[in-house]
C-alpha cells in the first residue's frame, strides 16, 4: 500500500508532515481511500527504518521513480578537509527509462543530495 501525497509542490514542510501523518494513520487503520492511493509519480521508501544501510527499490506500476533512504547513522565524512562523524544515509533509486533519461535523473538526485546537505536551504523551505 503506497499512500500518495498529492500536489506536494504546493505544500510547506509542516503541511507535508501533517499529510504524511494523516495518510500513515489511514493506511495503518485500513481506512485509506482509493483517491489517497492513486496518481503518484515518485514513491519514497525507507529501508533504513529496518536498519538496512541501503536497498534496491522496486518500481511500482505507473510510477516513474522510487527512491529509498537507508538508515541514518554516524559516518566518517570529509567536512572542509577534516574527517568528522556526521549523521548520514544512503539514497538509492530506481526509475523508468521510458519516462526519464539517466542524465536527467542523475542531476535530480544530485540536486536532492545538495538540498539535504544544506541546512540553510532546508530551513528556508516554506513551513
Amino acid at each position: 500500500m503506497v499512500p500518495v501525497l498529492a500536489d506536494v509542490g504546493s505544500l510547506g514542510i509542516t503541511e507535508i508532515a501533517a499529510e504524511i501523518a494523516r495518510l500513515g494513520e489511514a493506511a495503518r487503520s485500513n481506512t485509506l481511500s482509493r483517491d489517497d492511493a492513486v496518481g503518484a509519480t515518485i514513491a519514497v521508501t525507507n529501508t533504513g527504518s529496518y536498519g538496512s544501510e541501503f536497498g534496491t527499490p522496486l518500481l511500482n506500476p505507473g510510477h516513474a521513480v522510487t527512491i529509498a533512504l537507508g538508515v541514518i547513522e554516524p559516518r566518517a565524512l570529509v567536512v572542509e578537509g577534516v574527517v568528522e562523524a556526521r549523521p548520514a544515509c544512503t539514497l538509492s533509486l530506481t526509475f523508468d527509462h521510458r519516462v526519464l533519461d539517466g542524465a536527467t535523473i542523475g542531476r535530480a538526485l544530485g540536486a536532492l543530495v545538495e538540498l539535504l546537505e544544506s541546512r540553510g536551504r532546508l530551513e528556508a523551505l516554506p513551513r
